[in-house]
């Protein structure tokens, strides 16, 4: 109170109303006020009762920033929890140590879930930054930054099919995999995992479906890789197994028959060696019995049995068989110094004998002389009157026919008598001859 004027003595008064309440005498200065506006009133009165009045407000703002304390915080890496791709805060530890103001009235809040603490909150794998804000009741405002990191280390996990054995495909050295029979069962406690195999020919490298394996075991690895890089892998084998047997190519189904060799009883022989394919390749094909090929085989009435066995490279096996006969085709000869009769002419009451072989005078390629029949045959026609001619015949269908003819006189007769003498023989074989 600066100014009071009256022509007596006076008393002064004031009192303040609002944000700060109070009362007194004389003058209010130094009188602490708070945050906010508040009304001093002074009355000044005389001794004879007048008195005089005025006021003014006082308003006291708040512009001092609250205090928070974030020393603790800053930047906060952690694992994933177990089993999932996040991170639980564990009590008060992503809180600030404190904070303050100097009026009353100041909230803690953060953007992440808006409540003054984060206990509790989950956090997903990778970085978040957290702003902690402490606002007074004027509005003042503090903030700090929480920088949350949550890695990700957990290996994921594979579970790859038991070893796995096929038959090739009919035709092929190999079995194609129609089905995921061969793809793994994989997880991870995040998304976003990747498979992938070693097997390079393999039409997709995330599946093993449309793939082609050879004869034979593979080896394949699967590897499972999350997003944060962490790898597992697991392997198994794939045997493809050649059940097919090779196919023999013109193997005889017929008995192959031969004839015997000029003079021999036997005949040497020879035939096409059978060829043969398979699906995978040819090891080797062998001669398992009868005779070789080109060997010299007797005659004989039972044929002789030739095998052959194909095996392919991976041990399955075809046998092929036919049958070889050789044939006596020669017919029996007579010596080469018989003399065969001639024409002859007789008295046709004194006919020749009939022309006589032995077995020394034959001979064959595989009967012994001693062993050959020999067959005559003679046909003669006697005259009913000794006026008429007559004949007989002597046949050897083997060899060349031989016909004789003969004329004489007869004494009895009045005319002439004419006739032909033919003569021949047949020989049979026996004791094994064909």
């Amino acid at each position: 109170m600066q100014y009071q004027f009256d022509n007596c003595p006076t008393t002064v008064n004031y009192t303040i109303t609002g944000a700060t309440t109070g009362n007194g005498t004389a003058n209010a200065s130094g009188k602490v006020f708070n945050k906010g506006t508040s009304t001093v009133t002074y009355t000044i009165t005389d001794q004879s009762g007048n008195s005089s009045l005025c006021f003014f407000d006082v308003t006291v703002n708040d512009t001092e920033a609250p205090a928070l304390n974030c020393t603790n915080l800053g930047t906060q890496t952690r694992l994933t929890n177990p089993g999932v791709c996040t991170y639980t805060v564990v009590g008060t530890e992503f809180n600030p140590l404190g904070f303050g103001d100097n009026c009353p009235g100041a909230v803690l809040s953060n953007n992440y879930n808006g409540n003054n603490t984060l206990a509790g909150a989950v956090f997903p794998k990778g970085t978040t930054t957290v702003i902690w804000k402490v606002t007074d009741a004027s509005g003042n405002i503090t903030t700090c930054a929480l920088v949350v990191t949550v890695n990700d280390l957990q290996v994921p996990t594979i579970t790859c099919p038991a070893n796995q054995t096929f038959v090739n495909d009919p035709g092929q050295c190999s079995k194609v995999i129609l089905t995921t029979v061969l793809n793994p069962l994989f997880s991870d406690n995040c998304p976003e995992s990747n498979i992938s195999h070693n097997y390079v020919v393999a039409p997709n490298p995330w599946t093993l479906e449309g793939a082609n394996f050879p004869v034979g075991t593979t080896l394949v690895t699967w590897v499972v890789q999350d997003a944060s890089g962490n790898t597992a892998s697991c392997a198994f084998s794939v045997k493809v197994n050649d059940v097919e047997k090779p196919t023999f190519i013109g193997c005889p189904t017929d008995t192959i028959m031969v004839g015997n060799d000029v003079d021999k009883c036997s005949a040497k022989v020879n035939w096409p060696i059978p060829f043969a394919e398979d699906n995978c390749g040819i090891l080797n094909i062998l001669q398992t019995g009868g005779p070789a090929n080109g060997s010299t085989i007797n005659v004989s009435p039972f044929p002789v049995t030739v095998t052959y066995r194909a095996t392919d490279i991976n041990g399955n096996s075809q046998l092929c068989s036919f049958k070889v006969l050789v044939v006596d085709t020669q017919n029996p000869q007579f010596d080469a110094d018989i003399l065969m009769p001639g024409n002859t002419t007789a008295e046709c009451d004194n006919i020749p004998p009939a022309f006589v072989l032995t077995n020394d005078d034959v001979f064959d390629n595989c009967t012994p002389s001693q062993n050959l029949v020999i067959t005559f045959t003679e046909t003669s026609t006697k005259c009913s009157g000794q006026a008429l001619c007559c004949f007989y015949t002597y046949d050897h269908p083997y060899l060349e026919s031989h016909r004789c003819f003969w004329q004489h006189a007869d004494p009895h007769a009045d005319h002439q008598c004419e006739g032909h003498h033919q003569t021949g023989g047949s020989m049979q074989k026996r004791n094994g001859g064909a």
